[in-house]
């Protein structure tokens, strides 16, 4: 009956190691899963601020490009307005009128009425 008893204690104790040996293994599983997530978060959150990084140079540059690209339009613009205006003071002031769509008279008239302190009360239409 000692016997029976010792195996029974004996098997107690290699159930209970049994056990406590897949608890442990458990508990290594589960540190080492643990340990790669965190492993995994810590270089997803260095890549965010990386990328984060690249996005403020790319948003950086697309706004020094568009100021350019709004300068450079301003400039060809302001050529244009300027081309526009030279042209029409040349047919303007072309001293035979020739090459100008606008009679001598119109011109007097138009002349008269850009004066400073024009009267409007006494334009023709008026």
């Amino acid at each position: 009956m000692v016997i029976s008893k010792i195996k029974i204690i004996g098997a107690a104790v290699a159930a209970i190691a049994t056990f406590s040996a897949g608890w442990q293994a458990a508990s290594w599983r589960l540190e080492s899963e643990m340990s790669r997530v965190a492993e995994r978060n810590a270089k997803l959150a260095t890549r965010a601020v990386e990328n984060r990084r690249v996005a403020e140079m790319l948003i950086m540059d697309a706004i020094i490009l568009q100021e350019q690209l709004a300068a450079e339009r301003s400039k060809k613009l302001d050529a244009i307005e300027k081309e526009v205006i030279k042209d029409v003071i040349e047919y303007a002031q072309s001293p035979d009128g020739a090459g100008s769509c606008l009679s001598p008279e119109w011109l007097q008239l138009h002349d008269e009425a850009a004066k400073p302190g024009a009267d409007q009360a006494t334009s023709p239409g008026a």
